[in-house]
């Protein structure tokens, strides 16, 4: 049965009131297999993307316990966000691998040296950086 014709079916059901039968049945699980399709195909067009969602689900379930609280947090905290807000992050933390690199090495006593490693990373590099690492993985591994 189509998807229309077993909605129409359910409908017209459900609007008269009427006890459900095996054609009722029919239409439901074919709506039923409908979404299930749907559902596998999204995943599949969008392999690259559910590859890093199952990554981060597993982190944030290590952490919280209960996945659906973990993936309610990844939505709240990390998809409601702009890009730009990541972005940002990942400037921070990159002065600070900078920052951290520079007090490990000998030069960590050298005024003029610890300038020059002081917030190293300019936004508009970031930006420039992530986006070609982003569309080089997404080249690499789209077809895999």
């Amino acid at each position: 049965m189509k998807i229309k014709e077993a909605i129409n079916r359910l409908s017209y059901t459900i609007s008269k009131q009427n006890k459900p039968n095996t054609t009722d049945a029919d239409a439901l699980n074919s709506i039923i297999e409908f979404i299930n399709l749907s559902n596998k195909e999204v995943v599949k067009e969008n392999e690259l993307l559910a590859k890093m969602y199952c990554f981060v689900l597993t982190d944030f379930l290590f952490y919280y316990k209960n996945v659906n609280f973990a993936s309610k947090q990844i939505n709240k905290d990390i998809l409601s966000k702009p890009l730009e807000y990541h972005l940002e992050c990942l400037k921070i933390n990159l002065d600070t691998n900078e920052l951290t690199s520079f007090l490990e090495s000998e030069n960590c006593l050298n005024i003029d040296a610890f300038k020059e490693s002081n917030e190293t990373w300019e936004i508009e590099n970031v930006k420039a950086n992530f986006e070609f690492n982003f569309n080089l993985a997404i080249n690499t591994y789209k077809n895999v």
